[in-house]
């Protein structure tokens, strides 16, 4: 916990104009809870839209966001035949690159969904949780002149959105939504 707070603390400035591919974040970060998913599903899938434009700001900050999503939508998970799915689209319209992490876990009521970006709030207390994880993913995108926003429903689970926009002076490739 007191790591967790220090690094939110001080959340290390690594360099924010790195040119990133969001798809490649993805990839590294599920190669790191490649353990993890197996252990909470059996269905999980990852659609990475084709020639996305790529974004600006720090590859490992965008991967600590997908690692917090994806563990937390697993952990949402109450059995193996839930899935978890993750995708990205380009929205040229707007210019930005959209990540989407949907589980079909337990789901959440307003009242928790609008708290769950303030740091130390969190449901999972009694299991370690210490409440950091999903307003340092807020950080993190906001850092990158992006939005995080999260829909959910008890019982029927969660859908996290992610959209960043596109490195300046890049045209967008395919995979529109």
């Amino acid at each position: 916990i007191v790591t967790g707070l220090k690094d939110f603390a001080r959340q290390e400035k690594t360099r924010l104009d790195q040119t990133v591919d969001i798809n490649r974040v993805i990839e590294a970060a599920l190669s790191m809870l490649h353990n993890e998913i197996r252990k909470h599903t059996d269905k999980f899938q990852c659609i990475l839209a084709e020639n996305l434009p790529p974004v600006t700001g720090s590859f490992q900050q965008l991967e600590q966001v997908i690692v917090n999503l994806t563990l937390n939508a697993l952990q949402a998970l109450t059995s193996r035949g839930q899935g978890v799915f993750l995708a990205t689209s380009y929205v040229q319209s707007i210019a930005e690159v959209v990540v989407k992490v949907r589980d079909e876990g337990v789901g959440m009521p307003d009242e928790v969904r609008h708290a769950i970006f303030d740091p130390f709030y969190t449901t999972r207390l009694d299991s370690g949780g210490t409440g950091l994880g999903l307003s340092i993913c807020f950080s993190i995108v906001k850092e990158h002149g992006g939005i995080i926003d999260c829909e959910s429903e008890p019982g029927r689970g969660s859908t996290f959105f992610v959209r960043l926009p596109v490195r300046q002076g890049v045209k967008g490739g395919g995979g529109t939504s």
